[in-house]
């Protein structure tokens, strides 16, 4: 257990071998603890043994926390065909087993499947919680059925809840439902970093540049410090309507955070005075990256290549490819647009 929740599955699953080579019988806690590392680590055979000998064991039909370990499982390891059937094999089911059902539905883009298992869950007396609502709302395909659930949310009282009006925010911003997403923002009772990064990304990605650094003020005054994911939120922000002069106080208030200057960072800094035409201040950033990756060569060519300096472009092209870096479509995509 100690192992699988500090992410260090290979060493729970290696652990349970010399347990049972020691003669240790496992019992639900150990097998719960199992399932979990085989997910983690994407080991479906070894899940299979293991869901093998707990059949075998007459374990599954007595023990609910089992059979949500192994419908989790299947879902981690990518088997959504072997997650239901364990699913549909288990009468007494609690709330965290249809939760667990219902997000691996979402997952894989069963949203029409995992709203009719909420019906069902419903039918059969399982009380939602705001987990299941969490999980449910990323499966929505039409927006009159997503705000179909909002008033279900509303009627719970959960509409106020951090996470759950968070994952509404992403609900309506993926409909491009912007009237929706103030609304939902401003109902909450309380506004932490979580909310607000999601706020500013749903108002940016629907190209409202000046309306994210409006916001990002609101967030300051209200003592909300930015993180990494704020900052890049606004990077692209600014690169997108090439707002220069907010973009370089963006950047001082970066550096002046002490935040850590990682590759995410520069590399956002990069695309934003690209997409702004100050190829000086890109280089620059560029130049002391010191561990480049494949998005800040990619990150450098485009903002030649929108600059309409196709040869320097080519240049970075060839140093990319001489650093080892392969070339993806998103770079050539780049590069082209250098000579249109």
């Amino acid at each position: 257990s100690g192992y699988v929740q500090q992410s260090e599955g290979h060493m729970a699953l290696s652990c349970f071998e010399t347990m049972q080579n020691e003669g240790i019988s496992p019992d639900v806690v150990t097998y719960s603890s199992v399932l979990k590392a085989c997910g983690e680590t994407r080991a479906i055979e070894k899940g299979k043994q293991i869901h093998q000998e707990i059949v075998s064991m007459g374990l599954l039909g007595k023990d609910v926390v089992l059979g949500t370990a192994l419908v989790n499982m299947y879902g981690k390891c990518g088997s959504f065909e072997d997650a239901s059937i364990v699913f549909g094999n288990i009468m007494s089911r609690d709330v965290i087993l249809w939760n667990a059902m219902i997000e691996i539905y979402v997952k894989y883009g069963q949203g029409s499947e995992a709203i009719k298992l909420f019906e069902e869950m419903v039918v059969m007396g399982s009380i939602p919680t705001k987990v299941t609502f969490i999980n449910i709302l990323d499966g929505f395909m039409d927006l009159s059925a997503g705000k179909r659930m909002h008033k279900i949310i509303s009627e719970k009282g959960l509409e106020t809840d951090v996470m759950v009006a968070t994952s509404l925010m992403n609900m309506y911003g993926k409909f491009g439902s912007l009237d929706d997403v103030f609304m939902v923002f401003d109902k909450m009772l309380e506004q932490d970093l979580v909310s607000w990064n999601a706020f500013l990304a749903m108002i940016s990605r629907h190209d409202k540049a000046q309306e994210s650094l409006s916001s990002f003020q609101k967030m300051l005054s209200e003592g909300i410090l930015p993180d990494k994911i704020s900052y890049i939120t606004l990077c692209d922000a600014c690169g997108s309507r090439a707002l220069l002069r907010e973009g370089i106080r963006i950047h001082a208030l970066i550096v002046s955070s002490k935040l850590e200057m990682d590759i995410q960072l520069r590399n956002s800094l990069i695309n934003m005075y690209g997409k702004c035409g100050n190829l000086k201040l890109s280089k620059r950033i560029f130049e002391d990256t010191i561990e480049q990756d494949e998005f800040t060569w990619n990150a450098i060519i485009a903002s030649y290549a929108q600059a309409g300096e196709g040869l320097n472009a080519i240049h970075f092209f060839h140093q990319m490819q001489e650093k080892g870096h392969i070339p993806e479509r998103f770079t050539y995509v780049n590069l082209l647009s250098g000579f249109t």
